[in-house]
């Protein structure tokens, strides 16, 4: 190999490991993102919103509730009140928070939805995370929850002796819908 050949070469040879270099750094791993942490969702047969594939997902402002929501009522949904249990590996309640959310669901529908927790949690490992309905907000009705907290407690001890009692009043508060005027 003469002069005029070998430095293309060692030129060519250069970018070569520069491009695979460069490649094999992009390729490795990011540091592993946190793990969704799944939530026990307690169902109430007597309220029109059940909720499924309930996760939280930490972020760098607290934890996101991702979750999906169906209605099986005739009733516009405007919102919930959640009550979320952090529960450690001895059955004890280390942290508890209640909260409502906005969660518009049309009657007889379903939805996914992203819920901002409005405290800083401290979750770990061995707990478990347990989440039930306080209160659901209609455009016509409130469903209630009676003694959410120690139902809550119960479903999270796992003790099948209580039966969720639930009360459903007319919604005073919120506007009603639009009514349909029937003219004679």
């Amino acid at each position: 190999m003469t002069r005029r050949q070998t430095v293309p070469a060692l030129v060519t040879a250069s970018l070569v490991l520069m491009l695979l270099n460069g490649r094999s750094v992009q390729a490795q791993p990011q540091a592993a993102a946190a793990r969704p942490i799944p939530v026990e969702y307690l169902q109430v047969p007597d309220l029109p919103v059940s909720i499924s594939l309930a996760t939280l997902e930490k972020t760098e402002k607290g934890y996101v509730l991702k979750c999906a929501a169906d209605n099986s009522s005739g009733d516009q949904i405007l919102g919930i009140t959640f009550l979320l249990l952090v529960v450690d590996y001895e059955n004890k309640v280390r942290a508890s928070v209640s909260w409502p959310a906005g969660m518009h669901l049309d009657s007889y529908s379903g939805k996914e939805f992203s819920l901002k927790v409005p405290t800083k949690l401290s979750i770990k490992s061995r707990d478990r995370v347990v989440l039930a309905p306080e209160q659901v907000f209609g455009r016509e009705s409130i469903w209630r929850l009676m003694n959410a907290r120690e139902f809550i407690e119960a479903f999270a001890f796992r003790d099948e002796y209580l039966t969720p009692k639930v009360r459903k009043v007319v919604n005073q508060f919120d506007p009603p819908s639009a009514a349909v005027r029937v003219i004679y």
